[in-house]
């Protein structure tokens, strides 16, 4: 049954009856009463397919009957229901539903992923506290949650940077914004030659060639000293003469006279001598001649490569090969990614840095303000922690020597400042105490929603509240719902088996006559009738 109010209270639909294809085109609705536009009880229909987003609502002068939306629905809830300022974020209609919708039995948590912050904020709301000051503790929570992830990951290694400090950081990011300018700079200044190789290849070809040519000039130099050296050399007619002369002296002193015949000879000898120094002396001049030209050819052709050379070296040394220029802004981009990384480590760092002094600070804020809020209203809460006590000790057996100690702790959260609920019933290992401080939380929480008008005018315990509390504890709980429905005037619903209800009226020396709450309605697995849909299901 709760599953179901829940459901038409804009709640998601049932994971429990999701699987159901035998409701399929089904149309659950339920009959409520709420407040219309001149303030008077209106009674109002409201209509929700099983798989359906939309909801139809009859009889209610603040909404037309024409299909909404879940969130529509919502809406009209929150202002006109609950009440709920505009822009609190937190309770949620969800949450508020649950509370009086109970689905789920902890003693403060209407959900077991409820973090306590929010319950917090749906407890202040519903005591008459601020919320939005409640809710501040959500961005401690917040900030909390991300400092933890953030060391954590530092710890698992996966953000290793974050280890270095802020300045650090900086010096990186200074470091590399320097190169990437100074490439950048470089970058612009390149002239790209397509044709970049082949003239480093021809350079280099040349330089190979100037080398041999001037080997070739040395080799030429030094031919053409040696033929100069040996045209010097070369006996001339008037040393011939002298020869002569020194010859005839010698045979003079030796007695000897030189006959027509022998002097005759020696002119021979003479003139052949001088025709053989003739040959030669030619003969050096036009090898010298050659090696001469050979020589100015070599240096003509050594000038024309050096200066072609000259030139590919300027054009070489004044642009790039393409893959250069390609490979330069290839490093270009790398240093801008490098670049984009440290400024996110840095952003991160320094988040990281100062996460833990701003979470305090907020702290240190929402636990004052908080503090301010629960002291200005503790007149209120002390009605809340007095009925608390008093519910507890009536269930437990006031004044028969076996109350146990029972305190309602409403208060502020050292840790976060979120508003602090936390109910206390001296335990003796009984399984049922838990399923108690449920009870009697959500009793005080409808008492004071029913005098701060936050109220949805109902609460509904399903019977695995009370499965694990002793029968004549139960009686005695279900006879505080009903003193207290009177009181305040909501309405109590109960949906329980009746062999624990017969056991709870059995248990209770008189103290509990179920008759008058007794609905007429029976379910049973007996029939198709009998059953809650009309029909069975697995």
């Amino acid at each position: 049954m709760a599953l179901i109010v829940r459901y038409l209270l804009g709640g998601s639909k049932p994971t429990k009856l999701a699987k159901a294809p035998e409701l399929t085109g089904h149309e659950f609705f339920g009959l409520f009463e709420m407040q219309g536009r001149d303030g008077s009880p209106e009674r109002v229909t409201v209509r929700r397919a099983f798989d359906s987003t939309k909801v139809r609502v009859e009889g209610w002068s603040r909404s037309s009957d024409k299909p909404m939306s879940v969130n529509e629905w919502s809406a009209l809830l929150s202002l006109h229901v609950f009440r709920l300022p505009e822009g609190l974020e937190r309770p949620t209609v969800g949450q508020l539903v649950g509370q009086f919708v109970r689905t789920d039995f902890l003693p403060t948590k209407v959900h077991p992923t409820e973090s306590d912050w929010e319950s917090g904020c749906r407890y202040a709301f519903l005591f008459g506290l601020d919320a939005s000051i409640a809710a501040g503790a959500g961005e401690v929570a917040r900030l909390d949650k991300q400092q933890k992830a953030l060391n954590q990951a530092a710890r698992d290694g996966a953000l290793a940077d974050l280890k270095l400090d802020v300045a650090g950081l900086r010096g990186r990011l200074v470091t590399a914004r320097r190169e990437r300018d100074e490439s950048a700079l470089e970058l612009s200044n390149f002239r790209v030659e397509e044709r970049y190789q082949d003239h480093q290849t021809r350079a280099n070809a040349l330089s190979v060639e100037i080398r041999d040519l001037n080997e070739q000039e040395l080799i030429l130099q030094r031919k053409l000293t040696d033929l100069d050296r040996a045209l010097d050399e070369e006996t001339q007619p008037e040393a011939t003469e002298r020869l002569s002369r020194a010859t005839q002296a010698v045979y003079s002193e030796a007695g000897i006279a030189f006959s027509e015949v022998v002097l005759k000879r020696f002119d021979d000898v003479q003139a052949f001598h001088e025709s053989v120094v003739r040959n030669r002396k030619l003969f050096l001049q036009n090898e010298r001649s050659t090696a001469s030209e050979s020589l100015l050819s070599v240096q003509r052709r050594r000038r024309e490569q050096d200066t072609e050379r000259s030139s590919l070296l300027v054009l070489l040394q004044e642009s790039v090969a393409v893959g250069t220029y390609l490979a330069a802004q290839g490093s270009l981009a790398h240093l801008q990614a490098e670049i984009a990384g440290i400024e996110d480590r840095l952003k991160m760092a320094e988040k990281l840095e100062n996460l833990g002094e701003d979470r305090d600070a907020r702290a240190v804020e929402n636990k004052r303000r908080m503090r301010l809020e629960v002291a200005e209203q503790e007149t209120l809460l002390d009605e809340a922690r007095a009925l608390f006590g008093d519910l507890a000790a009536e269930i437990y057996g006031h004044g028969t020597g076996r109350t146990k100690r029972a305190s309602l702790d409403l208060g502020v959260s050292p840790k976060q400042g979120n508003f602090l609920v936390n109910p206390e019933i001296a335990a003796d290992g009984s399984a049922g105490i838990s399923s108690v401080k449920t009870f009697v939380m959500d009793m005080v929480t409808m008492c004071m929603a029913a005098k701060t008008g936050h109220s949805l005018g109902f609460l509904i315990h399903d019977s695995a509240l009370f499965d694990p509390v002793d029968s004549e504890q139960i009686a005695s709980c279900l006879n505080i719902g009903a003193r207290l429905a009177e009181e305040h005037g909501f309405q109590y619903i109960v949906t329980m088996n009746s062999d624990a209800l017969t056991s709870a009226i059995a248990d209770s020396d008189g103290a509990l006559d179920g008759g008058p709450y007794l609905l007429n309605l029976r379910l049973s697995d007996a029939s198709d009738e009998q059953k809650l849909f009309g029909f069975g299901f697995n």
